[in-house]
């Protein structure tokens, strides 16, 4: 599984890597300056952010969509390390260039955001490697890590000489990217599907999902356009903003270290099928429970977002800026779903930059139509109707999205499904190296817990029927059982 890294220096190396390319992304959305642009008759802000959000969504969409062959052709070595050089050159441009026309805000888009993309889906692949007990809190710790470089940036405690080394940690996040691609072949190729969860349902809940995640961007895309005017910083509340989402960050922590998810009793009756066979028929959802790690992330950040959007004048009354308040919730909404979209990878056995690609595409897409909105707004009304209206809208988005679109329950349904596979996955590696299986039984030995025939086994591995019963009898034998079934009580013994 690893060669040559215990799973502590594999999980640091993620923490640092990812945190690079967080600041990198904050760096993006929230600092640098507003600039405007004309657009015929029209005068459009934010055209720093506008150009890049759309690059973005182009390639996330590219590696969600495309075919498997084009997939790994976008997500190899060669092209990542040309998109980090590229997120370089861009950053340096912006950086030395200063305010210019929209023909250059559109070259150091496309330099930025379509590198940017390709980069997110390669680090959703490469923590998609790791156990959801494990990525989960990487991807906290990094991005807190991430925030608190830009802090020290955005709060004016460096010089400002300094702003030029965020410039370069694209090639930091690289380093450290490759080094996981080398040292484990699991971030290279999809894994053997989990579960097979009722596709009519599934098809159902991923709808629900994106739109949802659609809604969450274009709240944000809107308090964008609000929080600033051209010239001015593009996130006045900079500081503010990553002192709560750093916070956020550590209480997330807090709950995802705590109980969590509970299994499910010992004495309790088993399904019949195997030992997948509840998470397969349960997976559209679980009633009630406790929400675990992941709702309970989920609940944090969707209370900062609606709070700074449907409270954004009454905290200003009392000197609390709304908008840091609901730009840190934008920021947690993300690391949330960074969570969420590792969590669909796992149970779809598949490659996680697809469920990073198809999710953030969707985010980023809503922030594009939020800031053209929020243009629009700022051409069509004029004084405090079109901030009034701006929140407004983006309340009301964010808050249909969180009730009815994407709740607690379904975090709490997926959030046990994970750490049940979690818990499969380690049972298997248990079993295998007590009873000193060979890396072929190993391989038949989850298929055959998870109720599959031998026929299925043998075409799933690519050998024949008669191999498939030989590794059979040879795990009975060394794991001192008989049949299947003896199997299966074996396993949830050691589980």
């Amino acid at each position: 599984m690893i060669q040559g890294l215990s799973d502590a220096r594999r999980a640091r190396f993620a923490i640092l890597g990812f945190a690079s390319f967080q600041a990198c992304v904050i760096s993006l959305l929230y600092m640098g300056s507003n600039c405007s642009f004309s657009l015929g008759n029209l005068e459009l802000e934010r055209g720093e952010l506008l150009f890049p959000l759309l690059f973005m969504v182009c390639t996330l969409a590219a590696c969600a969509f495309a075919p498997n062959s084009v997939r790994a052709r976008l997500l190899s070595a060669p092209v990542i390390i040309a998109s980090s050089l590229l997120m370089v050159a861009g950053s340096l441009a912006e950086e030395l260039l200063g305010t210019h026309d929209g023909t250059l805000l559109a070259l150091e888009g496309l330099l930025v955001g379509a590198p940017s993309g390709l980069v997110f889906a390669a680090w959703g692949r490469a923590l998609g490697g790791f156990e959801i007990e494990q990525s989960v809190p990487c991807a906290l710790i990094g991005s807190a890590l991430g925030a608190a470089v830009c802090f020290l940036l955005g709060s004016k405690a460096l010089p400002s000489e300094a702003e030029l080394f965020i410039c370069f940690l694209p090639l930091v996040s690289l380093a450290f990217l490759l080094a996981l691609q080398r040292i484990s072949a699991t971030l290279l190729k999809p894994k053997d599907a989990a579960i097979k969860p009722d596709k009519p349902k599934k098809n159902r809940f991923t709808r629900r999902l994106l739109l949802g995640t659609l809604l969450f961007g274009l709240a944000t895309g809107i308090m964008q356009t609000y929080g600033s005017d051209p010239g001015m910083d593009a996130t006045p509340t900079l500081p503010v903003t990553l002192v709560l989402f750093i916070l956020f960050c550590l209480a997330a922590l807090q709950l995802f270290e705590g109980e969590g998810a509970k299994p499910a009793p010992k004495d309790a009756p088993r399904p019949e099928g195997g030992m997948l066979a509840a998470i397969s028929r349960g997976f559209a959802f679980v009633q009630g429970g406790d929400a675990g790690p992941l709702g309970g992330t989920y609940r944090l950040s969707g209370l900062l977002l609606m709070g700074g959007f449907l409270f954004v004048e009454v905290l200003g009354d009392i000197g609390v800026p709304g908008e840091a308040v609901a730009m840190s919730g934008f920021l947690s909404l993300i690391v949330v779903m960074v969570s969420l979209f590792l969590v669909m990878g796992k149970i779809d056995g598949g490659d996680a930059a697809v469920t990073f690609g198809r999710g953030f595409a969707a985010l980023i897409l809503g922030e594009f139509m939020g800031l053209v909105v929020g243009n629009f707004f700022d051409i069509a009304f004029f004084g405090s109707a079109a901030s009034h209206l701006m929140c407004a809208l983006a309340g009301l988005c964010a808050l249909i999205a969180y009730l009815y679109l994407f709740t607690e329950r379904d975090f709490s349904a997926l959030s046990q499904v994970a750490i049940t596979l979690d818990r499969f996955d380690a049972t298997c590696r248990k079993i295998s190296k007590q009873a000193g299986l060979s890396p072929r039984e190993a391989e038949v030995l989850p298929l055959a817990l998870k109720g599959r025939t031998g026929e299925r086994i043998a075409s799933e591995l690519c050998i024949s029927k008669s191999t498939v019963d030989t590794h059979l009898r040879r795990i009975y034998a060394k794991c001192g059982v008989h049949n299947r079934q003896e199997l299966i009580d074996f396993a949830e013994s050691h589980s």
